[in-house]
């Protein structure tokens, strides 16, 4: 029996369709040490949820649904609570008061229009054990991003200690492009 050019193709196409590429998955974990500016480092889990779009030859996109940062080892510090929301995380860290604040700066726009003024970055501080937005402090402009900006879903080392930082070192010419305002904060940018 002589196979057909249309069925060999049909059935090469199935196969590519069919999902015989390396999949994503929803969520990717990792452990990544943060140095504090008064030179204390912790430990923090680090987990990003979303969803894979593919095309023939690999991801096209991925959409992202939430970040979350834990602190899991801040020896003498205490621990902030579980920040969770879709927006990228720059800087986590401790007034001089001894209260941890968060940096983030949106994904989209999805969320962030409710949020003022209208600024590219939001500072949230953990007070009463809940994150809440407060006016961004000023003295915050320029200040590089301690929490690693790139990520890549399914393939974030299981961690990233300050010496791989950034990890960029790592995956070389691979490393996904950053854009500036994820590697530091510049509050002359707005939204």
């Amino acid at each position: 029996m002589k196979s057909s050019p249309t069925l060999t193709a049909m059935l090469l196409s199935a196969a590519l369709l069919s999902g015989c590429g390396e999949s994503v998955p929803t969520e990717t974990s990792w452990k990544e040490e943060v140095l504090l500016s008064d030179g204390t480092r912790i430990w923090v889990r680090r987990t990003v949820v979303g969803e894979a779009y593919t095309e023939l030859g690999g991801i096209s996109a991925y959409e992202v649904s939430n970040r979350t940062v834990e602190v899991i080892n801040a020896p003498g510090l205490g621990k902030p609570p579980l920040w969770s929301a879709k927006w990228r995380t720059l800087v986590l860290d401790r007034d001089k008061d001894g209260v941890w604040y968060i940096v983030v700066t949106p994904q989209d726009a999805e969320g962030w229009t409710k949020l003022e003024p209208k600024l590219l970055y939001a500072q949230f501080k953990a007070i009463d054990g809940q994150w809440r937005q407060v006016e961004i402090d000023p003295k915050l402009d320029a200040r590089t991003a301690n929490l690693e900006p790139r990520f890549r879903a399914g393939k974030m080392p299981e961690a990233v200690s300050l010496d791989d930082k950034p990890l960029s070192k790592i995956w070389g010419y691979d490393s996904p492009v950053v854009a500036p305002q994820y590697e530091y904060i510049n509050l002359k940018l707005r939204y």
